[in-house]
């Protein structure tokens, strides 16, 4: 439901931040949702996505966007066919899919955050640093946030404490909309 409410927006451009993207599967699983839903509206603004992560090496395999049939085996048949090219044993990224999304190494802990966000997809990063940086990471994301922006975050994670910054869409699904009365860390 996310993406079609942000689609109601009068704004010209879409922006989505995953930080901590490893090597790019959540990114490009966002970009096929997005171009499906741009299909079924006929609604072609352009969406940008951004994902980042510290690790190098997780980066240059996201930016490749090759993987290898049996990762991608929960795709049905249909996707795999629109959304990537075949080479055998593995499958590349569409060039339409590629153009739509941007790999970046960034330490969400110490670079300043990315700026003018609809969508911020957190999923299973924030595991793996304490109660302290798991509290400062959502404070950055408010920052982050436009007006109303909406945080995912994975099944394992909360708001760590700060939940005077965001109000809850869906608990179960991990799904919050940035308040915008509150006022997040000065960065």
């Amino acid at each position: 439901t996310v993406l079609p409410d942000l689609l109601r927006r009068d704004q010209d451009e879409f922006r989505i931040w995953c930080p901590g993207c490893s090597s790019g599967e959540e990114v490009f699983s966002l970009a096929i949702l997005i171009s499906e839903l741009q299909e079924k509206t006929g609604d072609q603004r352009p969406w940008k996505l951004f994902g980042t992560d510290i690790n190098p090496d997780a980066l240059a395999t996201a930016r490749r966007g090759v993987y290898d049939r049996d990762a991608l085996a929960p795709l049905s048949s249909a996707r795999v066919e629109r959304f990537f090219d075949d080479d055998h044993s593995l499958l590349t990224v569409s060039a339409q899919l590629r153009s739509m999304c941007v790999f970046a190494r960034h330490n969400v802990l110490t670079d300043p955050p990315f700026s003018w966000v609809d969508l911020i997809s957190c999923r299973n990063l924030m595991i793996y640093v304490d109660q302290m940086a798991q509290e400062d990471i959502i404070s950055r994301f408010h920052y982050a946030l436009n007006p109303h922006g909406v945080l995912w975050l994975g099944p394992s994670e909360n708001l760590s404490g700060n939940t005077r910054l965001f109000e809850t869409l869906d608990r179960q699904a991990r799904v919050f909309r940035r308040d915008d009365s509150t006022v997040s860390l000065n960065l």
